[in-house]
């Protein structure tokens, strides 16, 4: 699969349900990085993606738009 095309499918799945860069942020713990949004009304999610590759082409995808990244200690 083309870069241009993974792109588009990662898009598609962060962006489809009307979710723009604003509402995601990248949540950094000990365990990892973990894709997070911030739903209309306020309240915050995990993005659970459960293929790893995909999960790790969404965070690439996110911080190279520039979401913010949230350290976390547990």
């Amino acid at each position: 699969m083309s870069h241009t095309t993974q792109t588009t499918s990662i898009d598609n799945l962060l962006f489809r349900d009307g979710l723009r860069l604003e509402n995601y942020y990248i949540e950094r713990t000990l365990f990892g990085d973990f894709v997070c949004f911030i739903g209309s009304d306020g309240a915050k999610f995990d993005l659970l993606i459960e293929d790893s590759q995909r999960n790790e082409m969404a965070i690439a995808r996110l911080l190279e738009l520039g979401a913010p990244v949230v350290k976390c200690r547990v």
